[in-house]
């Protein structure tokens, strides 16, 4: 009995200072987590607060409250009307949504295909696909504007659909692993059952790989949507919110006139660029939780 006691003693010593360990671990994630939360969020929230003020109110004091906020959401509507934000955001949807869209919908048949299928080549295309990991094409630009201007492609936004076709590198390696973790009973009993190739893969495959294909678009369409160099360098005459911002922010610092040093309206088109994203995020992150590398029960 005494030694039981002592037993039971001892783990409950152990066990209080796990918890106790535990407790001053997580404190202090939670600490360290809270802080640069402040951080991430105290520059969006100053523009916010400056965005809804007047030229006067900004220069006599940017960290102060606004006075009339509700007032001053007339910056918006002033951007939008004499920066031609409209066009932009079309022209940046146009980037932001149709290569994206397509190289998801390429990325997923050829990572099914690769997975499931076995083919001549199949190892060449696997090397294939991590090179562009390996290789840095950092120095490709050159030979790209030396490519579009020979096919006419320089300065015309359907253009960006050839660069669509590449699918290979990270999500190809992450996709194909995913299919390849899927048990081959669906697909047999799709057969079983005379589903075709394309119908096992459109409604029972795809469908399980719906999580990853919506995080790789998501990231995809923020990268886009927020690109500045290659409308600026392949498309100068196709204006995108990110390029727009640039000469907005050009004309109200260096530019005088009606918008000289009017930094409210410059934070009221950032502020534009930003919320798109936000909400796109915001609306599907619930299923990109959902991302399962195990592929499905095999048995």
């Amino acid at each position: 009995m005494e030694i039981k006691e002592k037993t039971k003693k001892k783990n409950g010593s152990k066990n209080q200072l796990k918890s106790r360990s535990e407790r001053i671990s997580m404190t202090t994630i939670f600490i360290f987590s809270m802080i640069w939360a402040v951080l991430v969020f105290y520059p969006f929230a100053w523009m916010i607060f400056n965005m809804l003020k007047t030229r006067q109110e900004f220069y006599f004091d940017p960290n102060a409250l606004p006075t009339d906020p509700i007032g001053n959401l007339k910056n918006l509507i002033v951007v939008f009307q004499d920066f031609d934000i409209p066009s932009m955001l079309v022209n940046t949807a146009y980037f932001a949504i149709v290569p994206p869209l397509l190289r998801v919908i390429i990325l997923a048949s050829v990572s099914y295909a690769y997975a499931m299928f076995d083919f001549p080549g199949k190892k060449f295309l696997y090397y294939l696909a991590i090179l562009p990991m390996i290789i840095s094409i950092q120095g490709s630009g050159t030979g790209k504007m030396k490519l579009w201007l020979q096919w006419g492609l320089y300065d015309k936004p359907i253009a960006v659909i050839l660069t669509s076709f590449s699918v290979f590198g990270y999500n190809f390696l992450v996709l194909g692993g995913f299919f390849k973790g899927c048990s081959t009973s669906y697909r047999e009993a799709a057969e079983i059952d005379g589903a075709g190739l394309w119908q096992t893969y459109l409604q029972i495959y795809l469908p399980m790989a719906v999580p990853f294909l919506t995080a790789f678009f998501v990231l995809d369409f923020i990268g886009a949507w927020n690109d500045w160099g290659t409308p600026m360098v392949y498309y100068p005459s196709t204006q995108t919110l990110a390029t727009g911002i640039y000469a907005i922010e050009k004309t109200i610092s260096e530019g005088g006139g009606e918008w000289s040093r009017d930094y409210p309206k410059l934070f009221s088109a950032i502020f534009v660029t930003v919320i798109p994203c936000i909400i796109l995020y915001a609306s599907v992150q619930k299923i990109v939780r959902k991302m399962n590398i195990g592929g499905g029960l095999k048995g």
